[in-house]
């Protein structure tokens, strides 16, 4: 994983999945953490998710600002398995409260059992990206086509490609956040 800091939390999920927590480096002023979701098939341990669960903004004019999510697996096999995330989004502003929210809702991932993966929606992507690799700093820009996996639960998605998550960035940015 890049942007480790600590373990937070580790949780069985319906015998079958090990749901990883874990804070990443934010900033001045705030606190993230990420989710990953593993499951092992064929001897070989799988990411079959990976998002920002957790978000806090402080400081300045910044009253609390809070983005948190909770997973829940329903399903007893491969063929009905589905990811169930409880997403809480708050802004509070002091000097902007007309900016003010508070957001709840609940998003079902589906999961691909031929990838071992769980995603909200496939998207069909003919686009170029710019592709970051925080482990060698080399950043390449790749033209991305087809009908991928993604993961939107907030505002960062994640794409699935070729067997890996990419977070989006800034502009037409991916970053690849974990190595095998």
């Amino acid at each position: 994983m890049i942007d480790f800091n600590d373990l937070n939390e580790v949780h069985v999920l319906n015998h079958k999945f090990l749901e990883i927590v874990y804070d990443t480096r934010g900033g001045t002023g705030s606190q993230i953490r990420n989710t990953a979701i593993l499951t092992v098939e064929g001897n070989k341990i799988n990411v079959a998710m990976l998002t920002n669960s957790f978000g806090k903004a402080f400081g300045g004019d910044i009253d609390g600002s809070l983005y948190l999510v909770k997973f829940n697996i329903t399903g007893n096999d491969q063929s009905n398995f589905k990811l169930i995330a409880n997403v809480y989004d708050r802004n509070k502003s002091i000097s902007s409260p007309q900016k003010n929210y508070i957001r709840n809702k609940k998003v079902t991932l589906n999961y691909d059992s031929s990838r071992n993966i769980f995603f909200t929606t496939y998207k069909n992507i003919t686009q170029s990206f710019t592709i970051n690799d925080p482990k060698t700093e080399q950043s390449n820009k790749q033209q991305i086509s087809g009908l991928l996996p993604i993961i939107a639960l907030g505002p960062k998605h994640y794409y699935y490609i070729k067997g890996q998550w990419y977070g989006t960035g800034y502009d037409d940015n991916l970053f690849k956040d974990y190595y095998r």
